[in-house]
Parts: structure tokens; C-alpha cells; sequence
């Protein structure tokens, strides 16, 4: 009896937790949450990038290549200047395409391959951020969802000329958004990590005498910290640094952030600025 009573108590806490993991990812919802997210997320995108060309990366020397582990380890090759201007062309009509929710499987895989491929490209010649990433894994959860069954074209023409009815509510209109969650949260982690390894910076005793040696005025608390703390002070005003700030002292006991690579950045990048 006393065995037993031990193993129910677990059990009940093994299935509390399964519910509520399967609740998160899949509980019931409707479509229309995920339609406004594509139209947002798609035209957004399309706003940003429409201006911006990628003719002339094949140009650059071979001796600026350092290419990213996806390209180098499946291969994937620069293509010449008018292929990419064609694959530019192929991704915007995409976009546009996926944002207003047209043959709406086909565009947003079409969209996810060719945005992993031009997003990536500049990194291979030392670009350098960590703002793309949460675009590229964006792209394929909507290429993997049904974002197309509310606010499309698609869901118009089964209604209208199908009389098929409106879907009913189903886990596959959550999960996306969950994965896009999931995936800010772990880039806010990594935040938190290089805010820890800033704090380590701006403690130091030579990064405290930078200011001294350019002669600034210390008649002030703001003149008197150094160039990192100043830095790390702008960053408290902004929401996303405090939640960073909060998360950094979870992760005191783990290993703090990898070395970073070296970046290639030449005369060659400020000229395609």
C-alpha cells in the first residue's frame, strides 16, 4: 500500500506535465491567429527587403570566402550575379505571394528555401549579426504549417467556389506560433549570455582606463564609469536587456558563451554598403 501511494503521487505529476506540455503546443485554436501572423510576418518582410539587392556577391575575391557551416557542409554554391538576381526575384514574388495567402504551401516553402539561401549569403563574406536567424526559423515553421486556412486568397476560393466550410479549431494553428516563441526565447538567452560576458568587460581595470588615456572629465558618476558600463547602463532602459539581465543569473554555473569567429570584413563589405 505504501508503495503504491508513492508511485500514484509521480504518475499524476508525469501526466500533470504531459498535459500541460501537450496544451502549450496543441490545444484548439482557431486559424485566425495564424493568418494575421502570416500577413504581418510575409508583408513585413517583403517591406524590408524589397530594396535590397544581392548582385555582385560572386564578384567578390575567393580569398573573402569563409563560408558558414550550412553552406559548407551541404555544398551549397555562390551562384553567378544574374541567377541571383533571378533568386532574388523568385523570393520577393514569394513573399508577396505567401503574405497574401496564394497557393500558400508552394509559396511559403519556396520562400523558406530561397530566404535561408539569400539571408545566409552575406555571411559567408563576414557579415556579422544575430538578428536573421529568428527570419530563417520563422520561414520554415510557416512552411511547415497551414497558415493559409484564414485571411487568404487559398481560404476565399474553398469557401466561395468549393463550399468547403471554415476549419475547425486544431492544435495545427498553434504550434507555429509556440515554435516562434520558443525561438526568441533562446536568442534572448544568448543575449543574456554576451550581457554577462559585457559586465566581465566592463569591469575590467583596462577598459576602465580608456577614458583616461583620451583625458574625459571624471567630475561625474556617468564620466567616472567606464566606456562598458556606460554601455551597459544605455541597455537597462530597453525591456528585452532587463529580461536578458534576469536570465544571465540562471546561467551563472554554465560555461559562458563560445568564442567568437573572425570576422572577414574588408574593403569589399563597405563597398557593397
Amino acid at each position: 500500500m505504501t508503495q503504491a501511494a508513492a508511485v500514484e503521487p509521480r504518475e499524476g505529476f508525469g501526466a500533470d506535465l504531459a498535459g500541460r506540455w501537450n496544451r502549450f503546443w496543441f490545444a484548439p485554436v482557431l486559424p485566425d491567429n495564424l493568418g494575421v501572423c502570416r500577413v504581418l510576418f510575409y508583408g513585413l518582410l517583403l517591406a524590408y527587403f524589397a530594396t535590397v539587392r544581392y548582385d555582385g556577391w560572386a564578384t567578390i575575391p575567393r580569398s573573402f570566402y569563409d563560408p558558414v557551416w550550412p553552406f559548407e557542409k551541404f555544398h551549397i554554391p555562390i551562384l553567378r550575379d544574374p541567377y541571383l538576381g533571378l533568386a532574388a526575384a523568385a523570393w520577393k514574388a514569394a513573399l508577396l505571394l505567401a503574405c497574401a495567402g496564394f497557393l500558400t504551401r508552394f509559396s511559403t516553402a519556396i520562400a523558406f528555401v530561397l530566404g535561408a539561401y539569400l539571408i545566409g549569403l552575406p555571411y559567408n563574406f563576414g557579415k556579422t549579426d544575430h538578428m536573421t536567424a529568428i527570419v530563417v526559423f520563422t520561414l520554415g515553421f510557416f512552411a511547415l504549417s497551414h497558415a493559409g486556412d484564414a485571411f487568404s486568397i487559398d481560404a476565399l476560393i474553398r469557401r466561395r467556389f468549393r463550399r468547403i466550410p471554415p476549419p475547425a479549431p486544431s492544435g495545427e494553428y498553434r504550434w507555429p506560433v509556440r515554435a516562434v516563441w520558443l525561438t526568441m526565447a533562446v536568442r534572448g538567452q544568448r543575449g543574456s549570455v554576451a550581457m554577462a560576458r559585457r559586465k566581465v568587460w566592463a569591469r575590467s581595470e583596462s577598459n576602465s582606463s580608456v577614458s583616461s588615456r583620451f583625458g574625459h572629465q571624471r567630475s561625474s558618476r556617468w564620466a567616472k564609469s567606464s566606456p562598458g558600463q556606460r554601455a551597459a547602463r544605455a541597455e537597462r532602459g530597453d525591456p528585452m536587456s532587463q529580461w536578458n539581465r534576469q536570465c544571465s543569473r540562471t546561467r551563472r554555473w554554465t560555461s559562458i558563451g563560445r568564442p567568437s569567429s573572425p570576422a572577414t570584413i574588408s574593403a569589399v563589405s563597405r563597398a557593397l554598403v
